[in-house]
Order: C-alpha cells, then structure tokens, then sequence
C-alpha cells in the first residue's frame, strides 16, 4: 500500500491522517487472541472493577509472547 500525495502532504500538515481498511484482515484474529486472554488470563491479568459500574475493565499484559494471533500481527501485518 502507497499512500497519495495528498494524504503525505495532509500528514505533514495535521500530523494524522484517516487510512481506512489496512487492518480489517487483522480484526477477527485480534478478536480471537482477546478472547483467549479473557479465558486465559496471564499471571499479570486482572479485573478492575468500576465504582459506579460503567462497564467492564479487564487489563493484563505481556501476552504477545502466548497470544500467537497477537504474535502473528505484530510481526506480520
């Protein structure tokens, strides 16, 4: 993928700029390696809980190394 000229120049400008679709092939498998963490968790995963319950907060890191659809992105998308 190439980017336009105008796209550069607007990058130049606005410091951002709008790619649409380059990852879309990435999406499911993401999706696929967050549910495994969720069902998974690492030693470092935990649940944060909101005081006024808005919603879920999960976090945990490190998993790219176990996580082979995070591995395959990183390295090959």
């Amino acid at each position: 993928m190439y980017l336009s000229q105008k796209q550069i120049e607007d990058y130049q400008n606005f410091g951002v700029i709008i790619i649409k679709d380059v990852f879309k092939e990435w999406i499911e498998p993401l999706r696929n390696g967050f549910q495994k963490v969720l069902d998974k968790p690492s030693k470092h995963g935990r649940e944060n809980v909101s005081e006024k319950d808005e919603g879920r907060f999960f976090e945990d890191y490190c998993n790219w190394e176990r996580i082979i659809e995070f591995k395959d992105c990183i390295f090959n998308s």
